[in-house]
């Protein structure tokens, strides 16, 4: 195929020589030469250089080359390539359809061009082409318009080939700014000689409206899952898949770094609120992408959002969503199917932002929070070592002792308080008239009495050994402060260290500190 470089029409005919409606008749055939593509013959291109590739789409049997760089996206009913260095598109969509004439193609195909895009204005009536290996099994008429698309600054010009066999009709369009369009229209008009048409991969049969919402995958008379379906298909996989990843991270830094209290639920729930937002805008574009019954949806949703049966659900979802996915052509990839999610979303773009906002805003409020934590006044530490007693211990200012009233079996009660910033600290002791005969029993009775006179909730209880001597450590949480607690039965004697202070301080090595400090003589 040679096109006049100036004006895209085959060489020797005039833009308005054809006649529809004389295809048939032999006198209307325009006159073609086969170019070989190994012939430098498009004017100030060389094809070597611009690394051509093919490109199929094997529901519609089409096959193209085009530079190697174009980026491909495509399903059973469309194939679309971008350039995105000049802002080339390529976009080829067909259907199957028996005995159309390349003229009644033409007349279908024109006027659904000029309403998608109504600022687009002909400027060069239809025209015959011959492909290469085209014979007689092929026949394609091309022609082109130009305007100013909304949103854009330059015109664009846009090229339309309609292409027919006996089985088959599909219309390529590539369309690029005026300037770049007239530099490369010998490259676009290599494409069009390059393309063909071969035997078509069956697709699924088409299914009738009855069948929707029965689970039965829908498929409309002309197209299969559209560009936009497929997109939000993958792209709503996506972000199911990422919000799992973010969850699973959630749950390991809360356990790994122990996070409990009011500032830990400061710095999780914004996560929290992230993945939860991704989770549902995922469901819903899976559920615009795919026609999956209503019993499904529903199960799927209500679990998504339940630990540990939101695995199962997003499970469920990519096992459908990959089966479609393949059967459209398309390789899937650890997260989703990025070549079917289309270049107009920014999904995954909004999410790193709105992470990296977020980590931002957490560092700053921690940052803060550790400078006002340092700034607080601390008292030294001073130790406290009792007459007559076993045991010592760090306490910062004067403690206080408090002696209390002598209860039935019990002696010598004493309690040392002390007080810094906003923790509260205390060591109390006293003696049995006897020792238990069950150790591990008598501790668990002073844990429960504990926790019965706080009514508090319990959110750590471990065992613990100094020197041979039993204990328990646990940490409670009562009228929104913490409270941790260590106690020991050391013979007849029982002793028991506690601090309580707001949730923000219970990882503050100033308590780490005061019970690292107590030891028995």
């Amino acid at each position: 195929m040679k096109f006049d470089s100036f004006n895209a029409k085959p060489q020797g005919q005039s833009a308005g020589a054809l006649s529809l409606d004389g295809w048939d008749k032999s006198e209307s055939q325009p006159e073609v030469s086969h170019v070989s593509s190994s012939q430098r013959e498009l004017t100030g291109h060389d094809i070597a250089n611009l690394r051509p590739r093919e490109f199929r789409n094997v529901s519609l049997g089409l096959e193209l080359y085009a530079p190697g760089k174009w980026h491909e996206t495509k399903n059973s009913r469309s194939l679309r390539l971008h350039d995105m260095a000049t802002g080339t598109k390529l976009k080829a969509k067909g259907f199957a359809r028996q005995d159309v004439s390349i003229e009644k193609w033409v007349g279908m195909r024109l006027p659904m061009l000029t309403k998608e895009m109504p600022e687009m204005t002909q400027v060069a009536k239809p025209v015959a082409i011959q492909g290469e290996n085209w014979g007689s099994r092929v026949q394609g008429i091309v022609t082109e318009y130009q305007g100013r698309l909304p949103g854009d600054e330059e015109d664009s010009h846009l090229l339309i080939c309609c292409l027919r066999t006996d089985s088959m009709l599909i219309s390529v369009t590539i369309s690029a700014p005026t300037p770049v369009f007239a530099m490369n229209r010998a490259v676009y008009n290599w494409i069009f000689s390059r393309c063909d048409i071969g035997m078509a991969f069956p697709v699924l049969p088409a299914l009738p409206a009855s069948t929707r919402g029965t689970g039965a995958r829908h498929q409309p008379a002309q197209d299969s899952y559209d560009y936009v379906e497929l997109g939000n298909l993958a792209s709503g996989m996506r972000l199911l898949n990422v919000a799992m990843l973010m969850f699973g991270g959630i749950v390991w830094s809360v356990q790994h770094f122990h996070l409990r209290g009011t500032q830990a639920a400061i710095m999780v729930f914004p996560f929290l609120a992230l993945v939860a937002v991704m989770s549902l805008f995922g469901l819903i574009r899976v559920y615009r992408g795919a026609d999956w019954g209503r019993s499904f949806k529903i199960i799927v949703g209500i679990l998504a959002f339940i630990p540990f049966f939101n695995i199962l659900a997003v499970l469920a979802i990519n096992l459908r969503a990959r089966a479609i996915l393949r059967a459209e052509g398309y390789k899937i990839g650890l997260l989703a199917c990025k070549e079917a999610i289309p270049e107009s979303n920014h999904d995954m773009s909004n999410v790193i932002m709105l992470t990296v906002v977020l980590i931002l805003a957490e560092f700053g409020y921690a940052s803060y929070m550790n400078s006002r934590s340092s700034a607080a006044p601390e008292s030294a530490l001073t130790e406290l070592s009792v007459p007559g007693q076993h045991f010592s211990i760090s306490m910062p200012g004067e403690p206080v002792e408090q002696r209390l009233a002598a209860h039935a079996g019990v002696s010598n009660h004493h309690t040392y308080l002390s007080r810094a910033g906003k923790l509260q600290y205390a060591i109390t002791y006293f003696d049995l008239a006897s020792k238990p005969d069950e150790p591990g029993l008598f501790l668990e009775g002073i844990r429960d009495g504990i926790v019965s006179d706080l009514k508090a909730i319990v959110i750590e209880d471990n065992t613990t050994m100094l020197k041979g001597n039993a204990g328990r450590s646990m940490v409670l949480s009562a009228k929104g402060e913490i409270k941790k607690v260590t106690f020991f039965l050391a013979g007849k004697t029982v002793y028991l260290i506690e601090v309580t202070g707001p949730k923000s301080e219970e990882h503050s090595p100033r308590i780490a500190a005061f019970f690292e400090s107590f030891h028995l003589n």
